[in-house]
């Protein structure tokens, strides 16, 4: 009985070691497993902030062009207000010279000018 005592003990001895180095790699997996969420967590962070600063640049992008067309666009209304101002200034000269009787043989007539007009308004 001694060699299966002896064996025993054998066997408790290497089922202990076997334990004891089990402890250890667990140790180490949850060691890793901490190491890997902190890791996955600094991913995540960069992914979320890829995300945000494409959409700040996507943004300002879109600002940008927005800006540049309004200024275009705000151009081009200063633009037809210069031109429709100085129309209606050369129309009202044109009507004041009529009526003080100054009118040259070049102008057109108050008539004309009064059927010109008409016939530019939108037809209803």
């Amino acid at each position: 009985m001694s060699t299966t005592t002896d064996r025993a003990i054998e066997v408790t001895e290497l089922l202990r070691a076997a334990i004891t180095e089990a402890h250890g790699l667990l140790k180490d997996i949850r060691t890793e497993r901490r190491e890997f969420d902190a890791a996955a967590r600094i991913v995540q962070t960069l992914l979320d902030r890829i995300g945000e600063r494409a959409e700040e640049q996507v943004t300002a992008a879109i600002g940008k062009e927005i800006k540049t067309g309004l200024a275009s666009y705000e151009g081009c209304i200063r633009q037809a207000i210069d031109v429709a101002t100085e129309r209606v200034n050369q129309r009202f000269d044109t009507l004041a010279a009529i009526m003080m009787g100054e009118e040259r043989s070049d102008q057109e007539s108050l008539a004309d000018a009064i059927r010109t007009w008409r016939a530019r308004l939108p037809q209803q």
